[in-house]
């Protein structure tokens, strides 16, 4: 896709910040190999494939592999920063739309999505999870990470979760993810099922005010400021609007993060093609 010399300046920003951006804000190799191994195992080999989002690892694993891509995003301009991403040279369709509503009569053998579905409100998932369905062709498949809260977890002292990091017991996007989804900083928020960043940026910033965090960390946590806000359901929520349109064929984890458990690859087949 071309740019012009202006834009492209602008868009670097976006790309710059993307690039120094740690998992699981952006997908991990563990994550990148679920995606592969699935679309190596699928019974026929794709045609062509939709991308909720603009992520560039997986538009390169899909034009890697000779698959006609077609992005969908809100957001012209992050899908132009996200295409200065891209390694694998490929000619791309770009349809700006909302995922509520039907914005293709176009089939596709293959719906990918890295989290996508947790950038919407709770409310808008089982009409997008509609329109995903209505967009397969029979023989498609959907491929989705999908972020969701583990009751099981319980909450976690932060100074320990810090503690863990800091005796590499933790690595950086494990202590990042338990201290925004189960930690005593109040990042999530299990009623409304929203987790916020700013939020998180704010329990870094006391911890540091308070000793927990020394200089040279807290100038690695900082990086966390993306304001992004999330909603992030239970997995029994998750699996259950799930299954009003889709059999769940498999739900791998990356093996890289322990957050991954959290966060795995969904593989679904159309339910009205059981």
């Amino acid at each position: 896709m071309l740019v012009s010399k202006e834009n492209k300046k602008a868009f670097a920003g976006f790309a710059e910040k993307w690039g120094k951006t740690l998992p699981p804000a952006r997908p991990s190799r563990g994550d990148l190999k679920v995606y592969d191994r699935h679309i190596e195992e699928l019974p026929f080999r794709p045609r062509n494939a939709l991308v909720l989002g603009a992520t560039p690892e997986i538009r390169d694993l899909l034009a890697r592999k000779k698959i006609q891509v077609t992005i969908s995003d809100f957001n012209i301009n992050m899908i132009k920063a996200m295409s200065l991403l891209c390694k694998t040279k490929s000619k791309e369709r770009i349809l700006l739309a909302n995922w509520m509503k039907k914005f293709t009569d176009d089939k596709f053998d293959l719906i990918l999505s890295d989290a996508g579905l947790n950038m919407l409100n709770w409310k808008d998932w089982e009409k997008t999870l509609g329109n995903i369905r209505d967009m397969l062709t029979p023989r498609g498949y959907v491929l989705q990470k999908i972020a969701f809260y583990d009751k099981k977890r319980g909450k976690m002292n932060s100074l320990e979760i810090i503690k863990k990091w800091r005796a590499k017991k933790l690595r950086t996007p494990d202590m990042r993810w338990f201290l925004e989804m189960y930690s005593d900083y109040g990042v999530y928020d299990r009623k409304s099922m929203i987790d916020s960043k700013v939020k998180l940026l704010a329990g870094f910033e006391k911890s540091y005010k308070n000793g927990d965090l020394r200089d040279k960390e807290w100038e690695i946590v900082k990086r966390y400021d993306d304001k992004v806000v999330m909603t992030v359901p239970s997995k029994n929520k998750v699996n259950g609007i799930i299954k009003k349109y889709f059999r769940i064929v498999r739900v791998t984890a990356g093996e890289d993060f322990l957050y991954c458990q959290d966060m795995p690859v969904y593989l679904l087949k159309r339910k009205r093609d059981l």
